[in-house]
């Protein structure tokens, strides 16, 4: 489980609060961080969002989790989930926010491996000379590369999101083998593929 990371602030956006963690995480000493206004902890490219959901906060509106990207003492970027509240004073007037916050690290970088992996995958997928195209197991139509669309004469851009992968190859609708893959329904193979097919090795 990710460590919490909480701090709040006063109705001005100033810190008043910074919790061992947070402290520990950004490198800075009690003395140095009180009194500075968050924007100041806070990656210049999220200034106006963290601005603007703070003055949105301080009207009342309740405010989603979001994320932002904090700079440590030593310049150091990382990113950090935060659920905040607003405290209300006794006249049930907004007077500040608190908030806890998750360190997402880890998640942020698989996020960027999956989609590398993914944009190697359709650079592959659209470099090779064989006519290709994959469907997701919604039977819609995920890749559909250059060699395809030459061979088809149908672009990615008019058949992506949508089931009419057959149009390539059949006159009229019917499942491609890709089709009956996807939902494992192997005996339907011999009712459209009979002596066309056999089963791999592997």
């Amino acid at each position: 489980q990710a460590e919490k990371r909480g701090r709040e602030l006063d109705k001005k956006g100033c810190l008043t609060y910074i919790n061992p963690t947070l402290e520990r995480t950004l490198g800075y000493a009690s003395d140095e961080w009180k009194g500075k206004a968050f924007t100041q902890l806070v990656d210049p490219g999220c200034f106006g969002l963290v601005k603007d959901l703070f003055k949105r906060a301080m009207k009342g509106e309740s405010i989603p989790v979001y994320e932002v990207y904090l700079l440590s003492k030593d310049g150091k970027r990382f990113p950090v989930e935060f659920n905040v509240v607003t405290i209300y004073d006794s006249k049930g007037k907004p007077a500040g926010r608190y908030g806890v916050g998750r360190d997402v690290t880890d998640r942020k970088r698989a996020e960027d491996v999956l989609r590398e992996s993914e944009q190697q995958l359709h650079r592959i997928i659209n470099g090779s000379p064989i006519p290709t195209f994959v469907v997701g197991k919604d039977h819609r139509v995920i890749y559909w590369n250059k060699a395809l669309e030459e061979m088809s004469r149908i672009r990615f851009e008019d058949i992506a999101g949508t089931g009419e992968h057959w149009r390539a190859f059949y006159c009229k609708k019917r499942p491609c083998i890709a089709d009956i893959l996807v939902d494992e329904n192997f005996d339907r193979m011999d009712d459209w593929y009979a002596g066309k097919y056999i089963r791999s090795r592997l």
